[in-house]
């Protein structure tokens, strides 16, 4: 019997992502590449532990005219876990996005809130279908929230939005592992967000893996 992916070589794991037992060169060759991982596979877990993310390149940031700092983080602590809970869920929606969907998505949204917040009236418009349908449902949410008027809660100004999603833009580059079909940063946003649901209420969680970029 030979591994299924590489022909060649015995199969000596169980892969969840095929279906069937591979080898282990093509698990670590063809991880988040040619195969899509579900999350909860323990060989990809047990590779995120061991990957290693390139730091960024400050001259690389996108908006680099706004600054996020522990400050911001602080005094922006209810929205910036309200809008990551909101991107969590349009992204789970569709369980065919990996990160450079979510990562494309995110851009637009920022552009839009950008021209937003600057008090113009301008829509991105993404021909990337899983891109598109993050965006659209996140923007849904948002509209949804500002309707219901609920007392207690904060408004979310286009202008306090705007740094928050430059946040989750840059965080988005930071995961990248530069895999076809990576998810590191769905698993960042699965684990943060994925117990917390819709924003109707003040969550205590601390924001820990939300660094200074």
């Amino acid at each position: 019997m030979k591994c299924p992916v590489c022909q060649i070589r015995k199969p000596r794991r169980q892969c969840p992502g095929v279906q069937a037992d591979i080898c282990s060169v093509c698990c670590a060759k063809e991880r988040e590449v040619s195969i899509g991982c579900p999350l909860d596979c323990a060989y990809l877990l047990e590779s995120r532990e061991h990957e290693k993310r390139v730091p960024l390149d400050p001259s690389t940031l996108p908006h680099s005219d706004i600054e996020i700092t522990d400050r911001f983080l602080l005094n922006n602590r209810e929205l910036t876990l309200m809008l990551g809970v909101c991107l969590h869920q349009a992204v789970i929606e569709n369980p065919n996005c990996v990160d450079r969907d979510v990562r494309e998505a995110v851009d637009a949204l920022a552009l839009t809130y950008r021209s937003l917040a600057n008090g113009l009236l301008y829509e991105s418009h993404l021909v990337n279908p899983y891109a598109a349908d993050v965006y659209q449902r996140f923007r849904m949410m948002i509209a949804e929230y500002r309707a219901a008027k609920k007392n207690g809660l904060p408004k979310l100004r286009d202008a306090e939005m705007l740094p928050v999603l430059v946040l989750y833009q840059r965080m988005a580059m930071d995961y990248d592992n530069g895999r076809l079909k990576g998810r590191a940063f769905i698993s960042f946003l699965v684990t943060e967000f994925g117990k917390l649901g819709l924003p109707d209420q003040t969550v205590e969680r601390p924001l820990s893996q939300l660094v200074e970029l």
